[in-house]
């Protein structure tokens, strides 16, 4: 039963990952994300500054938190927030309205309901709920969704200003639709915003924001299937996060068992790091064998020390050299995180050349998040390794634009260090950054390039490029 849930799960979230690639490339696809996280961290960041990020509703003083009557007085006050002159009710019919919407009002949660999250939660503090009165509005475009987020940080900049005690409308923002949201990790690849909002009553609200087409793919699965995968503690990492030292020695039963978990989707995390056993090509190529399984669900990966390269690549991502990514043909969330380097070893790292890196490019564009090659050489001349990776993806890059594709929109970090990356290696990755590529990639390098020439800092700010020397 868990294999079939394994495989329903990924499936899911492939067709998430589909979906939200979509939306990144529609029109303005990319700018409206990059507003929606600006607003989203500049909401948090004010909260932080201000220390008012400890979320509660109002409690008279009549009232003990922890009490039934309490809840049940809370309850009324969320009720009244549902009414038809409300001032919530008001808010989100007009966000509707204006930026093309479609506005739903959820009754308020139920009281067992109430009660479990409260006692699993909150520790029975029922001032912590922040969910009993709730709305949404669902929105084709990502642009329309980015709008309405801009008109609520307009409204609650204006309250702000206006009002004696400085008190704010948006008291939380919970972006979960721009990429830097590692979805695959939380929901399961589903997306949204989630905005807690405070009204003249003091009681708190929330407000979700949806796209119209994960919305759909979560009431026909996606919902079910994410509550299941949880009921069997598919995104719990004690379950799912595994390290193991594969060693020469290591007893069959051990390997095997391994490999099973890697198979059946019972693990998500894998840290192999100096496995000596993986300098074998046998045993690189049973492990890309557990790995191609239908029920694998592996998003990230360790290999630090093993001598993964070109042909570990070759075996693990069956893909025609001739495809090229698209979201259409996108492969899913497989290689979230790839670690193929070496720290503590040099030269132990992955030989990888420019086709390796274009093969796994091609495979792992929509998905991946962290690419460390830290160590790796160049599979035919045993250095340079670095370059190779960044003329490797200015090609891709360049095919990709003829579709207006981005070159790897989720990547978080990139890891070049001891990889013989040279200052013409750091100028075609700069310019990637100009052609808007790679706009908040977090590029490590040595502290020296290979020239002895000192190293070019990157700090990336919503697209923007600072450069220090």
């Amino acid at each position: 039963a868990n294999s079939t849930v394994a495989i329903i799960m990924k499936d899911t979230e492939i067709a998430f990952n589909k979906a939200f690639q979509a939306v990144l490339y529609s029109l303005n696809g990319v700018q409206s994300a990059n507003g929606v996280y600006k607003i989203c961290s500049d909401i948090d960041q004010y909260h932080k500054e201000k220390k008012t990020n400890n979320y509660r509703q109002p409690v008279p003083e009549e009232f003990d938190p922890c009490s039934p009557e309490y809840l049940q007085w809370l309850r009324e006050e969320a009720s009244m927030l549902l009414d038809d002159k409300s001032e919530f009710k008001d808010l989100v019919n007009y966000i509707a309205r204006e930026y093309n919407g479609e506005a739903v009002l959820a009754p308020i949660k139920g009281y067992k309901r109430t009660v479990e999250k409260v006692q699993e939660k909150y520790s029975g503090d029922s001032s912590r709920i922040l969910d009993l009165a709730r709305g949404m509005v669902v929105f084709d475009t990502i642009g329309q969704l980015s709008d309405a987020l801009k008109y609520i940080k307009i409204r609650n900049d204006a309250q702000l200003s206006t009002t004696a005690n400085g008190k704010p409308l948006l008291v939380r923002a919970k972006d979960r639709i721009s990429p830097v949201f590692d979805a695959s990790k939380n929901t399961g690849g589903y997306r949204d915003i989630l905005l807690n909002l405070c009204f003249s009553s003091g009681h708190t609200v929330e407000l979700q924001l949806h796209i119209a087409s994960f919305l759909d793919l979560k009431n026909r699965r996606g919902h079910r299937v994410y509550e299941e995968a949880r009921s069997i503690h598919m995104f719990n990492e004690a379950f799912t996060k595994l390290s193991y030292n594969w060693r020469v020695d290591s007893s069959p039963e051990e390997v095997e068992e391994l490999l099973d978990e890697i198979r059946s989707g019972a693990i998500t995390s894998l840290n192999l790091d100096y496995s000596e056993a993986l300098w074998s090509l046998e045993a690189q190529s049973r492990l890309a064998e557990a790995m191609n399984a239908k029920e694998c669900r592996l998003q990230d990966i360790s290999l630090r020390s093993c001598f993964c390269g070109d042909d570990f690549l070759v075996k693990c991502l069956p893909l025609d050299d001739a495809e090229l990514w698209s979201p259409e043909n996108d492969h899913g969330h497989v290689g979230r995180v790839v670690r193929l380097g070496s720290k503590l070893h040099e030269g132990t790292g992955g030989r990888i050349s420019s086709l390796g890196i274009t093969r796994l490019v091609r495979y792992l564009n929509g998905s991946l998040r962290v690419l460390d090659l830290q160590g790796c050489l160049d599979l035919d001349w045993y250095e340079n390794c670095g370059d190779g990776v960044a003329n490797a993806l200015l090609q891709l890059a360049e095919e990709m634009e003829s579709d207006n594709f981005l070159l790897l929109p989720q990547l978080q970090e990139l890891n070049l260090k001891s990889t013989g990356l040279t200052p013409d290696g750091m100028d075609t990755l700069q310019l990637l950054k100009r052609r808007g590529h790679l706009s908040r990639v977090n590029i490590l390098t040595d502290d020296k390039l290979r020239t002895g020439l000192p190293r070019c800092i990157e700090k990336t700010y919503l697209g923007s490029t600072i450069i220090e020397h």
